[in-house]
């Protein structure tokens, strides 16, 4: 827990105007570039690549934004309580189906002096639930299963909620410190942070076992180092939905969690921006556990963008734009895949390689200029792009002493 209190005054300015005009200036300029200079008007397949590239912008143009401000802006300072005086009542929640690990039990542990600690056991099988009968702690079940994750915590909710001014999810891998729960509520109880509703822990990945889950895990330090720098300074914090800390009062005030869809994380966030909350990443390390392979990394992956979808179906009124942007652009993110295929069987349907010698080679480059530059002119942006967030994310992750790491510190 860091020694120095952070004053309210030192609270830097909103960023998200500024992201948008930087986002604005990079996006037209990649379009005024390619309508200008690479694109025949007088083709239909050239003004086909045109709007298929004008959509692969966006995700561009997002992704050079997000670096400049993480190398440029300085991280977010959240205020906090040195020490703390008053010990409001916490309860400490780790949501199990049927996934129990009990190396994690002992672990729950905590120093804040009133914190209590359930298990919200979901589980299907007697072994699971005999198990978790011998954690030591509370254990509490339902016999309705419906609504997943949602309703387990609603359950909960609704028995204990009216006891506790905060409580802190966990998920069946999550690893948290002794003093995980002081050092949220030291930001919780803090006079300036009255309307942040969720205190969002670093989570940092533990235990990788297989080379997948260490290179999946060797980049968490750069994710880190660009959310508290360009998410955290604009606004654009979605809930993680665990090793995390939320004030029982607000979701009250929205009725629980929303158990229609499954995201109950993003739905929260949804609603606590309709009443004027908002989401803070803040200075307190956690763990949990990456995919071991590809296959269960590819399961998560579609099952968010599932979720996110699924978002949609909401009544978005009196969202704020950021939140409607950025749930947006999550979309996006998962469905970009395909136009870059599309666009690349379009490249290739009309063209027969068959024998084409270098002669012939090159005069097919010059004759179909329009397309190839196009696709030459995303690929090195992108790998410009790639290869300065991996030597970034590289130095990053290398000791504090390193040159550049300290360069950065001290600049930004």
């Amino acid at each position: 827990m860091p020694t120095t209190l952070i004053n309210d005054s030192e609270e830097q300015r909103d960023l998200f105007t500024s992201i948008l005009l930087v986002f604005g200036i990079i996006y037209l300029a990649q379009t005024g570039f390619v309508g200008w200079f690479l694109i025949d008007w007088r083709s239909m397949d050239s003004a086909i690549y045109f709007l298929g590239f004008e959509l692969i912008f966006i995700g561009i143009a997002y992704d050079i934004t997000e670096s400049v401000f993480a190398i440029f802006a300085q991280p977010r300072k959240t205020p906090f309580l040195v020490n703390l005086t008053e010990f409001p009542p916490v309860a400490l929640l780790m949501t199990i189906c049927d996934d129990a690990r009990p190396e994690r039990w002992a672990t729950l542990r905590q120093n804040y002096p009133n914190c209590d600690i359930f298990i919200l056991d979901d589980s299907k099988t007697h072994e699971q639930q005999e198990l978790i009968d011998q954690s030591g702690h509370r254990v509490v079940r339902r016999q309705d299963k419906r609504a997943f994750k949602a309703g387990n915590l609603n359950n909960w909710f609704n028995k204990y909620g009216e006891k506790y001014k905060y409580f802190a999810i966990l998920d069946s891998d999550s690893l948290v410190t002794p003093d995980f729960v002081e050092n949220l509520v030291a930001f919780a109880e803090h006079p300036a942070n009255q309307q942040i509703a969720i205190f969002q822990s670093y989570i940092f990945p533990i235990d990788a076992e297989t080379v997948f889950s260490k290179v999946l895990g060797s980049m968490t330090q750069l994710r880190f180092y660009i959310f508290e720098r360009f998410s955290n300074r604009a606004g654009l914090m979605l809930s993680w939905g665990h090793n995390q800390l939320i004030r029982t009062d607000v979701v009250s005030q929205v009725g629980g969690f929303c158990e229609t869809i499954s995201p109950e994380d993003t739905t929260l966030s949804l609603l606590l921006d309709q009443k004027g909350f908002s989401i803070r990443l803040v200075n307190v390390v956690s763990y949990d556990t990456d995919p071991p392979d590809v296959i269960s990394f590819t399961r998560r992956v579609a099952r968010w963008a599932g979720q996110t979808a699924e978002i949609f179906s909401l009544p978005w009124n009196g969202a704020s734009f950021r939140l409607k942007s950025l749930i947006c652009y999550h979309l996006y993110s998962y469905t970009i895949h395909n136009v870059y295929i599309t666009l690349l069987i379009l490249t290739a349907w009309g063209y027969d390689s068959r024998g084409i010698s270098p002669l012939h080679l090159l005069q097919f480059i010059i004759r179909s200029n329009h397309e190839i530059w196009l696709w030459t002119l995303v690929i090195a942006e992108m790998t410009i792009l790639w290869c300065a967030q991996f030597f970034c994310g590289f130095t990053l992750a290398s000791a504090w002493e390193f040159p550049s790491k300290l360069f950065f510190h001290i600049c930004f």
